[in-house]
């Protein structure tokens, strides 16, 4: 009959009313002491107990499963008791009762499904019937004989039930349950082949599909990576496809694909960088022309000529911007020009105008003066030439009117000296002698005081020794500014710029009209130009074309080897190249090129290697950034083979570094690995100290003990002192265990007597000692002068003096609970202070076998404080050592500014403490200058845990 047509069966013949959904109430379950009875659920049960306060039936813990409860019993039974048990939010109600010989069915019950759960709660289910009462067994005690033999046969039919239950669970592919009732088998019969075989086979299967599982998650990791970096280097993210690639490396190391894309993430990263560097030259130079040509816009000369000489720092021999700095020249000479014809027009303007007052003023010396000085501005003016000829006509009017009245008086002796001075004053007037001049004519007056040409006269030498002692002035102040054009002139024409040269000699002789010096320059210039101009119709002719070449050839050669000795190699080259295209025969130019090649070849060489050691170091750095050491350290040393002199101080320093950590991670491995052993071993040691609880298990006590001493049996006790675990005692014990049972068991054969199972009292737990591990403390930019100020100080890592309890326990569940810890309203208010730092313990919390404490950190100084190790410990009652909980997490190890406070969170493993025993936590800052300790009472330890 299958399984659950023999449930209904029984479901038929049971009933109960007022039932709940899903409830089942009331169903039978028969228990013999031959055989286990298992019941099977749905979801994982949350409760279960017996009904009545003293029950012969237990609970079998030899499954460890918490979707099935074994039940068994030892001896005849002749009450049903009721059992309850809560799943999946269900609670069920069943009854158990004794039966001797059981069916397969009744030996495994299962109530996994839901929908059968949900008819048997429906359905009526019949009053519990009490099994019906076996025969007593004598009050006498069975002779040892009959015992041994009855446990024999109760071993053995437990061993074939688990047997039966494991075949069937391997049969369906359900091998976590298979592993469970076999290795429980095994308990009963260590040695046996079969069951040893299908143990291993069954690890086999499950470590193939958890590898098969693990490379498929690899591979999907691995690809989800590769199409990321392509995705980012397609973007041109290349420091996000750079890890993304990286990340991918490190599930498949040596990958072909990853480091091809690598490769190429270098490539274009060059090739970008090379147009980015033209591209800056390019708008570099954009801009200075622009400002230039503002400048230029603006007339300020010198800042346009700064700016384009600034673009042909970029782009030497730029023909616009040469074109543009000799129309800067050119435009000087036509400003200055301009400006000096302007000046002249506005003095000559003043002079007309200060002559014609005069001249209204009937002043006509003054006036004729002032048409003079105009005329030096303007010669063969019209307008001033007009005025001078009428003053002229008037005042030789004016002298006829005056002889006629000399002549009028009769009075020829005084004619005759009036005439005589007035001839003489005229002859001095003419010679410029203006002294002479009007003393003659100051003596005329005395002879005719009415004499107006003689006044005139008298006011045109004032005006004219007014003048002189005015254009003395300007003589000299056009001497300066003659001077300086000069001086201007005979640069440009020493560096053969004639038509500059030429320009700024006319200027000069604004200055000074007929200058010899300046127009002989001037004609020597145009007979100069007038032969270029011959030299170049003959090169249109051929005429000179072989003087041409050979002008131009050495031209080449001579900006040549400037640029070459400029170190500028690119445009070296083509003039070179140029030149030897003028002259092939001629060995210079050619001897050049292939020097120039070489260096631009060696050149080249340096680049590429310093690129290649550039990026060796920043895959370096990378991979030591996320602990990929073997991958650092051969990036690093690549790098060092480059053999580059400036970097290998720093390679070197990397090198030893990375060797150092590789060291150190070596160790923590050999230390893990030799803590996985104690483990194991504890493991084992647990789970033969819990079989210790059932009377006369000796069977698996000594197949866990044994187990125990499989592994660390051979160890020294220098290496069993290394655990945390006091495994010298422990072992001691466990050796003392197996004597006993090994007595015991003897001393039943021979005496046939039944001896209590021997017991043993746990062993004390000692803390674990590791070294210290790397721990990613935040950066915080805010910080940086801090970072600055201490260069000798990691902070991004944990302090190298401090220890931790072990990696394994350092994982993204502690950061969680951490951050949760941090959060927490302070409950304790335990202190201490040093200095102006006070620390304070704030809260004590109990998660996930580890025990957190948060404390608070405030700092009244000026100074910061670094947070450096710090250490939790405690001294039992009667011993004279501590004992040190190292940590096996820390919430970050904070740089706190002054007048700043900040928590931090220290995880432990619990410890059994004493109300009367008490915990000491030490913390002391990075530079062992200031030490802080709080006392917790074991009394608040212990609240805290009950909480």
């Amino acid at each position: 009959m299958k399984r659950h047509n023999y449930l209904l069966f029984f479901f038929l013949l049971a009933g109960s009313q007022n039932l709940l959904a899903q409830n089942i109430n009331g169903y039978k379950v028969y228990v013999s002491r031959l055989y286990a009875t298992t019941l099977y659920f749905h979801d994982a049960y949350t409760k279960y107990n017996f009904g009545e306060a003293t029950c012969p039936y237990k609970f079998n813990s030899l499954l460890g499963d918490e979707k099935s409860i074994a039940l068994e019993t030892s001896s005849d039974v002749t009450a049903p008791y009721t059992l309850y048990v809560t799943e999946g939010g269900r609670k069920h109600k069943f009854t158990v009762i004794y039966k001797e010989h059981l069916e397969d069915a009744e030996r495994d019950i299962y109530f996994t499904d839901l929908d059968l759960v949900a008819q048997l709660s429906k359905a009526p289910v019949n009053e519990p019937v009490a099994a019906s009462p076996e025969p007593e067994p004598p009050k006498n005690e069975a002779p040892a004989a009959v015992q041994t033999a009855e446990t024999a046969d109760n071993n053995e039919a437990k061993y074939a039930d688990l047997v039966r239950r494991a075949n069937n669970a391997f049969t369906s592919s359900r091998y976590d349950d298979a592993l469970k009732f076999y290795t429980a088998a095994l308990a009963l019969k260590p040695d046996d082949i079969y069951l040893n075989t299908q143990v291993q086979v069954i690890q086999k299967n499950i470590a193939t599909a958890k590898i098969e599982e693990e490379n498929r998650r690899k591979d999907s990791s691995f690809q989800s990576y590769i199409n990321a970096g392509d995705k980012t280097l397609n973007d041109k993210q290349y420091n996000a496809a750079r890890i993304a690639y990286l990340e991918a490396l490190k599930i498949k190391p040596s990958d072909a694909a990853a480091l091809d894309r690598l490769k190429k993430l270098d490539e274009n990263i060059a090739v970008d960088s090379v147009k980015t560097v033209q591209q800056k030259k390019e708008a570099l130079y954009a801009n200075y022309v622009m400002l230039g040509d503002t400048a230029v816009h603006k007339k300020s000369y010198d800042a346009a000529k700064t700016a384009y000489n600034q673009a042909l720092l970029i782009k030497p021999g730029d023909a616009a911007v040469a074109a543009r700095l000799k129309n800067i020249n050119q435009q000087i000479i036509a400003d200055s020009i301009n400006t000096v014809n302007r000046k002249n027009a506005d003095l000559y303007a003043a002079y007309i105008n200060s002559a014609d007052k005069a001249f209204t003023e009937k002043t006509f010396g003054v006036a004729k003066s002032g048409y003079d000085s105009a005329l030096l501005l303007k010669p063969g003016d019209v307008y001033a030439n007009a005025q001078i000829k009428k003053i002229d006509d008037i005042l030789a009017e004016q002298q006829r009117q005056a002889r006629i009245e000399i002549e009028q008086q009769k009075n020829e002796i005084l004619q005759k000296q009036y005439n005589d001075l007035i001839s003489k004053a005229d002859e001095a007037y003419k010679a410029a002698m203006y002294n002479d001049a009007l003393e003659g004519y100051t003596k005329a007056l005395t002879i005719n005081k009415n004499d107006q040409y003689s006044k005139t006269k008298i006011a045109q030498i004032k005006k004219a020794l007014e003048e002189k002692q005015l254009k003395l002035k300007q003589d000299s102040l056009n001497n300066i500014k003659y001077t300086a054009a000069i001086k201007k002139a005979d640069d440009a024409f020493v560096v053969k710029e004639y038509i500059t040269a030429k320009s700024l000699y006319n200027a000069a002789l604004v200055y000074k009209t007929d200058d010899e010096y300046t127009n002989t320059r001037i004609t020597e210039i145009e007979h100069i130009l007038t032969e270029d101009a011959i030299k170049k119709q003959a090169e249109k002719d051929s005429i000179n074309k072989i003087n041409e070449i050979n002008k131009k050839y050495t031209a080449l050669i001579t900006d040549a080897q400037k640029a070459y000795s400029e170190k500028d190699y690119t445009t070296a080259r083509v003039m070179f190249s140029e030149a030897a295209g003028i002259k092939p025969d001629e060995p210079e130019a050619r001897n050049k090129i292939v020097i120039i090649d070489s260096e631009l070849a060696e050149i080249a060489q340096k680049q590429i290697i310093q690129s290649q050691a550039d990026s060796l170091i920043a895959n370096g750095e990378i991979a030591m950034a996320t602990q990929l050491y073997p991958l650092a350290l051969d990036n690093f040393k690549a790098a060092m083979a480059l053999n580059i002199p400036e970097q290998q101080y720093y390679l070197q320093r990397q090198v030893s570094y990375i060797q150092d950590q590789l060291t150190i991670l070596e160790k923590q491995r050999a230390h893990e690995a030799l803590k996985q052993q104690f483990d194991s071993a504890m493991s084992a040691y647990e789970k033969g100290k819990d079989a210790l609880k059932y009377k006369d298990n000796y069977e698996e006590v000594l197949f866990h003990y044994r187990k125990y001493l499989d592994i660390v049996g051979n160890m020294d006790s220098a290496t069993l002192e290394q655990s945390q675990y006091n495994l010298v005692n422990i072992t001691k014990y466990v050796r003392t265990v197996i004597t006993n049972i090994n007595d015991e068991l003897e001393r039943k054969s021979i005496a046939g007597t039944n001896k209590d199972t021997v017991r043993a009292k746990a062993p004390v737990a000692y803390a674990y000692y590791a070294p210290a591990i790397y721990y990613p403390n935040p950066k915080d930019p805010a910080l940086g002068y801090v970072y600055r100020k201490y260069p000798d100080i990691n902070f991004f890592s944990s302090p190298t003096d401090q220890k931790f309890d072990s990696l394994l326990n350092f994982n993204v569940q502690s950061n969680l609970i951490g951050r949760e810890i941090m959060s927490l309203k302070p409950e304790l208010e335990l202190m201490d202070s040093s200095g102006n730092v006070k620390l304070i313990c704030q809260n004590i919390d109990f998660k996930h076998n580890n025990v957190y404490f948060k404390f608070l950190v405030q700092n009244y100084d000026s100074t910061e404080f670094l947070t450096g190790r710090m250490l939790l410990s405690y001294k039992p009652r009667g011993s004279k050592d501590s004992i040190k909980l190292y940590p096996n997490y820390v919430a970050s190890y904070p740089i706190i500014l002054g007048g700043r406070q900040k928590v931090l969170v220290y995880v432990a493993r619990p410890a059994a403490i004493a109300d009367e025993e008490n915990l000491r936590f030490e913390l002391v800052d990075r530079l062992d200058k200031l030490k802080l300790e709080i006392t917790i009472p074991g009394s608040a330890y212990n609240k805290e845990q009950g909480h």
